[in-house]
């Protein structure tokens, strides 16, 4: 029983990145975005405000002069669940640098606030979640499968979109190789 629904799980995680990488073919997206703006590494990164859960507003802007993980994820999400404590560890070495972190959660694609919320007691995570509450941000980025996460230079350029997890390792090969 336990591997008929760990293999659903993985069946499903796949169904949801297979859509997602292949439905940009099929959409023609139109931006309103200035030249240069957009969601892939190269591009500007559109900048966006969000709430946390506590009501403060964070933009993209305010993080200017940093180095910024943007990860776009929803509690109920086995890749997402699985990637949170690789995040949660980098953001805790890395709190001291010149490093912030933009965890995106999809609230328009969750039960309630309250879901996220008890996901992030249980899973301890420290860092600041901000509420995408209509999918707007994530539509602007267009991350179509969760997680899907960018990396964004001191600048404001778009240097990585990953879609899937991402491991700590793999998050501190790149934010190594932006500081050189």
């Amino acid at each position: 029983m336990k591997e008929k629904m760990i293999m659903s799980l993985i069946m499903f995680s796949i169904g949801l990145f297979l859509i997602g990488h292949f439905s940009e073919d099929f959409e023609k997206q139109t931006s309103t975005a200035p030249e240069g703006v957009g969601h892939l590494p190269g591009q500007r990164a559109p900048d966006f405000r969000c709430k946390t859960d506590g009501g403060e507003e964070l933009t993209l802007a305010d993080l200017k002069g940093k180095h910024v993980f943007i990860n776009f994820w929803a509690s109920w999400c086995p890749p997402c669940r699985a990637e949170m404590p690789h995040i949660q560890n980098f953001f805790e070495e890395n709190k001291e640098e010149n490093i912030a972190l933009l965890s995106v959660n999809l609230l328009h694609l969750e039960k309630n606030k309250e879901a996220v919320r008890t996901f992030s007691e249980q899973n301890e995570l420290s860092f600041p979640i901000v509420f995408d509450e209509k999918g707007e941000v994530s539509n602007m980025y267009q991350a179509q499968t969760i997680p899907t996460s960018y990396v964004v230079d001191k600048e404001g350029v778009i240097r990585h979109k990953i879609i899937g997890p991402v491991s700590k390792e793999r998050l501190r090969r790149i934010f190594t190789e932006l500081d050189e």
